[in-house]
């Protein structure tokens, strides 16, 4: 028992020794003394390994070193206390090591955590940075259309309010016009009524019948008159007055002494007399003045009536939805008179006979056309239940067009950029150079020896018209003359993360006569089918929605 003491004693001096020569590597790397200070202050780095080092002071084995070891029991005892108390000393600073250690690996993870932390909140700020320096810039490029709209809304104000000035006006001088027309045709009238007639001169009436009955002709007549000086209008006018006041004085004389005949008068002159007496005798230039004066007094009271009564389609200015506003939006309210009401798209009038707020024509059409339940085909509104249109050639209603019915926030589009595609048989061919597929939509193929059906590579198409538009709902364009519109739908709303979806009316017309409406929708990109008119067999086009405005966030 005491021999094994001894070699344990003796074991442990010489690890002592070789501890304080090499000093006591405590396994922690480092590069500077503070990172070890850090763990154990009595703890340095040790350069040459990298690692934390510990030194055991060298007066503790000094006894040990200068004294001969005993093989006594009395000679070992100091050793294995002092040994004991290193031992102990060492493995109390090894555990506060490794619960340094422990404490250390954990705050570190922690700090990287928090780091990782940091960093996504960095990059989320990033980001909301960036989203708002996006909507700055659309909010000043709103702003800035808003400016040049509010300033062409006063423009067009500003126009309107003169024009509406400058028609009372123009309405004034007509009617004063045509009330100086009328009084100048009244007096004129009163003046031709009221004026004496020119009076033949008794002396020449009774010259130029001497000369009648003594058988001469007008012509003989002319010659003395023109040889005595008269002018030749002078002459017609006294012949002609020597002639009527004849024919009186000869018609009154018959009047009393019918059965009063000459003898020289034959049967054939009393058949010419009887023709003449049945015949009155009219003034040709009084004539043509009375009629010319009437149609004048007629045409001024048709304008003054027509200024009194009704119109089918009155259309009122609103601002900030009132009449005679001072600040808003400015508004125009149709109103329709009677026999007339408004039309279902709102924008003018149309005949409504019976008054049940139908028009005539929608109730001649709806006899003609077949009835057909929800959800059927059809090509035309009219043929779907109530409520419902026929949107792509089904009867459904216009808010089932998206998915989505419920959610948070919802949103609407404001505007609408549409390109109208016209093919005709007049275009020039060329070669279109397509990269990618769907790159010519714009196009209407014209298939040859080398077209792809892909649309992909150089082939043979029309270059057709092609008409921009920038648009918003309720406006529109027509084409074929005006046989067929087209036009722009308010959309309803749809939830936030959805495809805008833009429903357009297709009416077809027969001069006024509506013949058919029918709706169709398109997303962004999308291009219709060929649109048709049944009149107009060459005619077609196709309508392409290139980019629909929406509010930031939508």
């Amino acid at each position: 028992m005491k021999k094994s003491i001894l070699i344990s004693v003796v074991f442990l001096l010489v690890l002592s020794t070789f501890i304080i020569a090499e000093s006591f590597d405590v396994g922690i790397d480092c590069e500077t003394d503070l990172e070890c200070q850090d763990v154990f202050e009595e703890y340095y780095c040790d350069l040459e390994i990298g690692s934390c080092a510990y030194d055991i002071p060298e007066e503790e084995f000094a006894d040990i070193e200068e004294e001969p070891l005993d093989t006594t029991t009395e000679t070992t005892t100091e050793p294995e206390t002092t040994s004991s108390s290193l031992s102990l000393e060492l493995l109390t600073a090894v555990s506060n090591l490794e619960v340094r250690i422990n404490s250390l690996e954990l705050g570190d993870n922690n700090l990287q955590q928090q780091l990782n932390n940091i960093n996504s909140n960095l990059q989320s700020i990033s980001s909301k940075l960036n989203e708002i320096d996006s909507v700055k810039s659309e909010v000043n490029s709103v702003a800035v259309g808003l400016a040049g709209l509010q300033n062409d809304l006063n423009k067009t104000s500003t126009e309107l309010g003169t024009l509406e000035k400058s028609n009372s006006r123009n309405k004034f001088f007509i009617v004063l016009f045509f009330l100086i027309i009328i009084g100048v045709t009244i007096l004129g009238i009163m003046y031709y009524l009221k004026r004496k007639e020119k009076q033949l001169d008794p002396k020449t009436h009774k010259f130029i019948s001497k000369h009648i009955k003594e058988g001469k002709k007008f012509p003989e007549i002319k010659g003395i008159l023109k040889a005595a000086g008269w002018v030749e209008e002078e002459i017609k006018w006294a012949y002609k007055e020597t002639i009527k006041k004849n024919y009186k004085e000869y018609v009154q004389k018959n009047k009393t002494t019918p059965t009063t005949k000459t003898k020289t008068t034959t049967k054939k002159e009393a058949s010419k007399t009887a023709t003449k007496n049945q015949t009155p005798v009219y003034d040709k230039n009084k004539m043509i003045a009375i009629v010319v004066i009437g149609v004048l007094l007629l045409g001024g009271i048709v304008f003054l009536l027509s200024g009194t009564t009704g119109q089918a389609v009155k259309i009122q200015k609103l601002v900030g939805g009132e009449v005679g506003g001072e600040s808003g939006k400015v508004t125009y309210d149709v109103k329709c008179t009677p026999p007339h009401t408004l039309n279902p798209s709102q924008d003018g009038c149309c005949l409504d006979t019976d008054s049940n707020k139908i028009c005539d024509y929608i109730e001649e059409q709806k006899k003609v056309v077949g009835k057909v339940e929800s959800g059927a085909a059809c090509d035309d509104n009219l043929q779907c239940p109530q409520g419902d249109l026929c949107i792509n050639s089904q009867c459904q209603q216009l808010s089932n067009i998206y998915g989505q019915q419920v959610c948070e926030s919802k949103c609407t589009y404001y505007g609408v950029k549409v390109k109208a595609i016209y093919s005709e048989g007049t275009e020039e061919k060329v070669q279109k150079e397509c990269k990618t597929d769907n790159h010519c939509n714009d196009y209407i193929s014209e298939t040859s020896d080398q077209c792809s059906e892909t649309y992909q590579g150089t082939f043979c198409v029309h270059k057709p018209v092609v008409e921009v538009y920038d648009l918003k709902p309720k406006q529109g364009s027509y084409g074929a003359a005006g046989a067929i519109e087209w036009r722009i739908l308010d959309s309803p709303a749809y939830c936030e993360g959805e495809n805008a979806i833009v429903p357009i009316k297709i009416i077809r017309k027969k001069g006024k006569e509506i013949l058919s409406e029918e709706l169709i929708t398109l997303n962004q990109g999308e291009t219709s089918e060929a649109i048709t008119h049944p009149l107009y067999d060459g005619f077609t086009f196709k309508l392409k929605i290139d980019k629909i405005s929406k509010p930031v966030g939508c």
